[in-house]
């Protein structure tokens, strides 16, 4: 992350109408931190991305998507901001040591389609 950043994740839980209930909020102040989630049960990711300068103000930036982990995988999620650049990536791997792959983010509207 730059310096001048701030970055969040947001978690809400998703129910089976698609409806989006917040949880909480944890931020991306460190270099890697865990974060429980319950297998089955969908969620929806927001990851915020805040940034201020002197001359040219704060602007905020987001990007989202809905993850429904499975038993015995875990997930990574990959956050970066550089030169007001931002990335996100989500991997997903067997919990026995499984090589990892990139998952796509997927839009809460996908959930509803």
């Amino acid at each position: 992350m730059d310096s001048d950043v701030r970055a969040e994740l947001h978690i809400h839980r998703v129910d089976a109408r698609c409806a989006t209930a917040y949880l909480g909020s944890v931020p991306l102040d460190r270099p890697s931190l865990a974060v429980g989630l319950p297998s089955g049960q969908a969620a929806y990711l927001v990851v915020t991305f805040d940034t201020s300068s002197f001359l040219g103000g704060s602007r905020r930036t987001s990007t989202a998507t809905v993850l429904t982990p499975r038993s015995a995988h875990q997930y990574a999620l990959a956050v970066r901001y550089h030169d007001s650049i931002y990335d996100v990536a989500l991997a997903e791997s067997d919990a026995h040591g499984g090589r990892a792959h990139r998952l796509p983010l997927r839009d809460l509207e996908e959930c509803r389609g």
